[in-house]
């Protein structure tokens, strides 16, 4: 279970570029969160090409003028599928291209072959049309037969009213039967209004009922989301959940997200590098919590400088080092040259081996062949005897 999780560590980007003959190429460790597709694809992190390893980045590729023509995932050095799904980044796909027509532009996702694919929507193209301002005005998808279809959430068409500054964007999300489909798995919101900035950031969002005004949602019970950005590094760093007059408001049960609400506040923490290295959870009354959906515990992540995870610790809700649900205080990954995990050790609260209440192992070691392909994995206990599974 923890080794899964362990690998489960996402990456993102942001610029020094590199000038071919026709595009500019900019690398990136990261990209900028958007919980909506109305949001700009923008980098985060500049990184030089020489400084990139094996770690996972995105590559930006602009034509002369400026547009965006594609957008690659890499890891290990290699076009890979991955990094961050949903909107952060481009949805699970190798690699995200852009065709400009008139008043519309075609997003086509790939693999690493460059074959269409499905992204995370289950979807292969993405048609935006724009309005007379430039103003992103709808969207619909098709599959891989280039026939027109819903995504994953039973979204048939996107369609967005934009003010004459561009600031504020309302959004509806309707499905092939012509109802509202809900805004993610997170936020039951249907109809919303979004606050961007000259950046392009979003700073508010608000679930809205036909005369705009603001309403709680039916099941997270809030109507709206304000969002904190560092807008240097464009970090997201706090996401705060309110009611129909902004105060501070606890998210209740959603049974697509079990165990996950009782909390209105979740601060980001990041290393130099933007990687995600914890989140703290705060309810209305400004209090600490660990809802069940974290195991009643939080985590602390430490990464190397390419971006691969190398220790994990656990802390309860007063911010004590804990054990969690598997009996385990810190978790620490062992890697070599290449950064491949070649063991993985399991600590208590007195700092020693541990075994974890799973399965009784302490640590696992790993081995490889010429090529990087995982051959061998072996389970001890904190005596070293080989535990079988």
């Amino acid at each position: 279970m923890y080794l899964r999780i362990l690998f489960f560590f996402t990456f993102i980007i942001n610029s020094n570029s590199i000038i071919n003959a026709q595009e500019n190429v900019d690398y990136y460790r990261h990209m900028v969160f958007r919980a909506s597709p109305y949001g700009s694809l923008m980098g985060r992190y500049p990184v030089g090409s020489d400084k990139v390893g094996f770690g996972a980045h995105f590559r930006i590729f602009k034509e002369e003028n400026g547009r965006v023509s594609k957008i690659e995932y890499w890891f290990r050095n290699k076009l890979t599928r991955g990094g961050y799904n949903r909107f952060g980044a481009i949805a699970g796909a190798a690699r995200l291209t852009f065709k400009y027509e008139d008043n519309k532009i075609i997003r086509s996702y790939l693999d690493e072959q460059g074959k269409p694919m499905l992204n995370y929507w289950k979807v292969a193209v993405e048609e935006i049309e724009l309005d007379d301002k430039g103003y992103k005005k709808s969207m619909i998808y098709k599959d891989l037969s280039g026939n027109r279809v819903e995504d994953s959430r039973g979204v048939w068409v996107m369609n967005w009213q934009v003010s004459e500054d561009g600031k504020e964007v309302i959004e509806e999300r309707t499905g092939k039967d012509g109802k509202s489909r809900r805004f993610n798995n997170f936020l039951d919101f249907g109809r919303v209004k979004m606050i961007f900035d000259e950046r392009g950031l979003r700073w508010e969002t608000w679930n809205i009922d036909d005369k705009g005004n603001r309403i709680n949602s039916e099941k997270r019970k809030v109507a709206g989301v304000y969002t904190k950005w560092d807008v240097s590094s464009l970090d997201e760093k706090q996401i705060t959940w309110v009611d129909t007059n902004g105060n501070p408001k606890n998210v209740e049960p959603f049974e697509v997200m079990k165990g996950n609400y009782g909390f209105c506040t979740e601060i980001y923490e990041h290393d130099a590098n933007g990687y995600n290295t914890g989140v703290v959870k705060y309810d209305a009354e400004g209090d600490l919590v660990t809802p069940d959906s974290d195991n009643n515990v939080f985590s602390r992540s430490i990464y190397d400088n390419y971006g691969f995870l190398i220790d994990q610790r656990y802390f309860n809700s007063a911010g004590i080092p804990s054990l969690n649900d598997n009996g385990v205080a810190r978790i620490e990954l062992i890697r070599n040259k290449a950064r491949l995990v070649i063991e993985v050790r399991f600590y208590g609260l007195d700092g020693k081996l541990k075994n974890r209440n799973e399965d009784g192992v302490a640590s696992i070691k790993l081995k490889y062949d010429e090529n990087e392909q995982l051959i061998e994995i072996k389970n001890f206990d904190l005596e070293g005897n080989e535990v079988i599974k």
